[in-house]
């Protein structure tokens, strides 16, 4: 009907970001490899968001991929204080989605440099830590004050989880 497939609507949404936001892979696939002139795979809508925050936000690994390899980009702050929340509350379960269905890194940080694996060793969340350990968290990561998880584990009395920081103790998880 000669509708641009690069054209928002009142927020600036997208095909694509529709699209990925309800895991429709084949039709993402067909809007940027067909509609290359007019398409643009870090589109913003009005809120800043992008496809791949509608795709990570619905939990679409396969879509998350495929816009991450077409240079699909993010903004990582709000995931990051979104695996930090989870990590405060001790679900373990929501860290690991989070990183293995929604691609969140588990080595970002907050406004003091504080990634999820400082903030599961200060509460003593065991389970999250070995979540964030086998998910490749960085047990060298240092704060605003040059504190690693660690030096956390010593200051807070941590010390069941020495052991687990200086390894990295691979767990498997479904």
């Amino acid at each position: 009907a000669g509708a641009s497939a690069g054209r928002g609507d009142y927020d600036a949404r997208t095909p694509l970001h529709l699209a990925a936001a309800n895991g429709q892979q084949h039709i993402v696939q067909y809007l940027v490899e067909s509609c290359k002139q007019s398409v643009k795979v870090d589109a913003q809508d009005n809120f800043g968001g992008t496809p791949l925050q509608d795709a990570m936000e619905g939990g679409h690994s396969e879509t998350i991929k495929y816009l991450t390899e077409q240079g699909g980009t993010i903004d990582e702050t709000k995931y990051v204080g979104m695996l930090n929340e989870a990590a405060f509350a001790g679900d373990a379960k929501a860290v690991h989605q989070m990183i293995t269905k929604a691609m969140v890194s588990p080595n970002g940080g907050d406004y003091d440099d504080r990634t999820a694996l400082h903030i599961a060793v200060c509460e003593g969340h065991t389970a999250v830590v070995h979540v964030l350990m086998a998910a490749g968290a960085n047990e060298q990561a240092r704060d605003r004050w040059q504190q690693t998880p660690l030096d956390n584990a010593e200051q807070f009395g941590r010390h069941n989880l020495v052991p687990i920081l200086n390894k990295a103790v691979k767990v498997e998880f479904d």
